[in-house]
């Protein structure tokens, strides 16, 4: 490949990688993406052209300047200095490919592309960042190769143009065809092979060197999924409209159950208490921060009896970064443990960087789990137990006091009277009189079965903004979740029965790659709790059962997609979101594996660690298992041996060190020829200076065209430096100063 095409690739290819990264991160416009696109065709054709006059370069200096002040206004206008000073870079970046005469523009170019590297790694954490960034190694080492190359074209045009007279090239283009042949195939493998394993040496020392996760990585921010439902006030009818977005809000791990595709998850998020007619609004707005306990946990639920952990579910959650009202820590009912990963290094951040700062785990009243401060737009990955056993055992608890018991029967002044009228009918007469909590069950499953059965399901919408309620019930008699919810709610309250609506999340698609549930966006769900006696607040779920669910994707796309999924889960926990915590587990199973094998020597014949280790070479004695590494290993062998035969074959080559040193010997030529009367022309060539030499009548003009033939031999005819032609320059040198 020519010196000059791969250069112009390289640089470029830097370039455009370090605005692929930015442009991936969602955090720029896409009319700067557009200039970009445009100019970079126009840099193409001008790469190392001519540069144009004093004034052209006026000129741009004060577009980049002006550009640059801009910039910084808006900085101080907005206060996010980073998203205005990597805009610069770009425009920097894209416009020093206009300007590329010698290799210093060259090194400034790559610095320009490394800082957009830089800025990509703070705006762009998602998965799209290994490919590229792995583009960028090896173009990189490419680039750095090609600019020591071009550093001794350089110079050695300097010196062949002194030592003729003519100006110097400074571009080094005179000099680029004896790069040719170095840029060959065999080139760009190895200089890629040398990247890639720079690039795992990298990673190797990411994983194995001590941090406490305040890396480079650390409090990555990326813009938040629009989540609605989560906020103080929630209109009747939200959920409908996000039935269709497939959009991952969070990963549940269940590390401690075997895995279960079929398995739907619950995941509470907030409660909804006061009901207008047209919309439900939280009233509990006071939080208080949970207790801590040992272990670095936090009680969700501190006004319950503590329960054995055991009796816990255990989820590892990854959530997404939101954009809600209200950030609420979603677990499936009931919360009762928080914590937060390696807690004690986050608190060790929080002094240290502040990008923790002030976190803190909230509760209420009503059962639901915010937490505070932290950046924003950061994604939150938390440990959550959760009570899971049959909820209609009787527990003794106290009922809820007469404030509490109020608030939760209030009903809007305007409520359709045929709304209580159709839950006494929905209930029938046939229930327990003698036990409440008994009676009180039997009224709340009666509705929940009513609804189901009674009501179709639909995301169309169009209800009745002044009274969607009784559009629902009476007139159009289908609608979502929110609206199956709100009715159950209303309708318990009519009859007596504590009720508050629940907004979160139900459903999920199990990813078998990643041994995780994938909940969505349409996954978003509303249901009931309903407050009995003795049983405490219940879950009923009035929506009819084969219209929960959102089912997922089918065939080839869907496959790629949760292959995708699940490596996008594993980039944020091992590299994002990689920390002390995380690497003391890895060491810890080393040793663990490690200490299996340090054993006395009667228990080695017992050790299962041991057996494993003893079958695992009883495999490696396969005969497949040899011969495979075996040939591969001899196919290198011999590739090397010919590789080393035809480099051995070839004629040897001038180095540059080898131009330099015979100039300079024939410099002593040209001087001391000059002092007797014989300068050489700037326009004369050695050999016709030697025919003026020799119309002078010089006595030992045979000695002085050796040297000049042995001069051509390593400047123009790329041989090597030998000692006799060392030897006939020197000779040549020695008799140029006799007359």
């Amino acid at each position: 490949m020519k010196f000059d095409r791969l250069l112009r690739i390289t640089s470029f290819g830097l370039v455009i990688t370090g605005v692929l990264l930015l442009a991936l991160s969602g955090e720029f416009s896409p009319g700067l993406w557009l200039l970009t696109a445009l100019a970079l065709p126009v840099a193409w054709r001008r790469f190392r052209a001519p540069l144009p006059g004093r004034a052209a370069t006026v000129v741009w200096n004060i577009a980049l300047t002006t550009i640059l002040a801009a910039l910084l206004l808006a900085g101080a206008t907005t206060g996010n200095w980073l998203l205005h000073m990597i805009h610069f870079g770009i425009v920097m970046a894209v416009a020093k490919l206009f300007w590329i005469k010698r290799a210093k523009d060259l090194l400034q170019l790559y610095t320009l592309s490394f800082l957009l590297v830089l800025g990509a790694a703070v705006t762009n954490p998602g998965l799209s960042f290994a490919p590229l960034f792995l583009v960028y190694v090896v173009l990189l080492t490419w680039g750095l190769i090609l600019l020591h190359l071009m550093r001794e074209m350089e110079s050695c045009e300097s010196a062949i143009a002194s030592m003729r007279g003519h100006p110097v090239d400074e571009t080094g283009r005179g000099a680029s065809w004896r790069a040719d042949r170095l840029v060959s195939r065999s080139f760009l493998v190895g200089t890629s092979l040398l990247a890639v394993t720079i690039f795992c040496c990298s990673l190797l020392i990411f994983f194995l060197f001590p941090r406490l996760g305040m890396g480079f990585f650390f409090g990555k921010t990326r813009s938040g999924q629009t989540v609605s439902g989560f906020g103080n006030e929630v209109a009747l009818g939200h959920f409908g409209t996000i039935r269709d977005d497939p959009s991952v809000i969070m990963r549940v791990e269940l590390p401690d159950e075997q895995p279960d595709p079929a398995r739907r998850l619950r995941l509470r998020g907030m409660s909804f208490d006061a009901y207008d007619g047209r919309s439900w609004r939280k009233t509990s707005l006071r939080a208080r921060p949970m207790p801590s306990r040992r272990g670095g946990y936090y009680e969700a639920r501190p006004d319950l009896p503590p329960i054995a952990p055991e009796l816990l579910v255990r989820q590892e959650i990854y959530l997404e970064p939101l954009s809600m009202g209200r950030r609420v820590l979603f677990g499936l009912p009931q919360v009762r443990l928080l914590r937060r990963p390696n807690a004690q290094i986050k608190e060790l951040q929080e002094q240290v960087t502040g990008m923790y700062s002030r976190m803190r785990f909230l509760y209420d009243h009503a059962g639901d789990a915010t937490y505070s401060g932290g950046a924003r737009g950061t994604a939150l990955a938390y440990t959550v137990l959760s009570d899971t056993r049959p909820e209609l055992t009787r527990s003794g608890r106290e009922p809820l006091s007469a404030e509490l018991l109020e608030h939760y029967l209030a009903l809007p002044d305007e409520l359709d009277p045929r709304i209580a009228a159709l839950a006494r009918q929905l209930v029938g007469d046939d229930h327990p009189r003698d036990d409440r909590a008994e009676r009180d069950l039997a009224l709340a499953q009666a509705l929940e079965d009513s609804l189901q059965g009674g009501w179709s399901y639909s995301t169309v919408g169009g209800h009745d903004p002044n009274d969607p309620l009784s559009d629902f019930l009476f007139s159009r008699r289908e609608g979502h979740c929110e609206y199956f919810a709100t009715a159950m709610a209303v309708m318990a309250r009519t009859l007596g029965l504590p009720a508050r609506v629940v907004n979160g999340f139900y459903g999920g698609v199990y990813n078998p790659y990643g041994d995780f549930h994938a909940i969505r966006q349409s996954d978003a769900h509303s249901w009931v709790e309903i407050h009995l006696p003795e049983f405490g607040w219940l879950t009923f779920d009035p929506t009819p059962v084969a219209e929960r669910v959102v089912p997922g994707g089918t065939g080839l796309l869907s496959n790629f997609q949760a292959r995708l999924d699940s490596l996008r889960l594993r980039w944020y926990k091992w590299v994002i979101e990689y920390d002390l915590d995380k690497q003391l587990g890895v060491f810890r199973s080393i040793m663990a594996f490690m200490s299996g094998l340090r054993l006395p020597v009667g228990e080695i014949g017992q050790s299962e660690s041991f057996r494993a280790l003893r079958e695992s070479i009883d495999d490696f004695k396969h005969p497949r298992v040899v011969l495979v590494p075996g040939a591969i290993l001899l196919l290198f062998v011999l590739w090397r041996i010919r590789r080393r035969w035809r480099v051995s074959a070839k004629p040897p080559r001038a180095t540059p060190a080898a131009h330099r040193a015979a100039l300079k010997i024939w410099r002593r030529v040209e001087r001391r020829l000059a002092r007797r009367g014989c300068p050489r022309g700037a326009t004369l060539s050695p050999r016709e200076w030697l025919r003026e030499i020799e119309e002078a009548g010089h006595p030992k003009l045979e000695i002085i065209a050796d040297g000049a033939h042995a001069l051509e031999e390593v400047l123009w005819g790329e041989r090597p430096l030998t000692a006799s032609r060392r030897a006939a320059l020197l000779q040549a040198a020695k008799v140029a100063s006799i007359v």
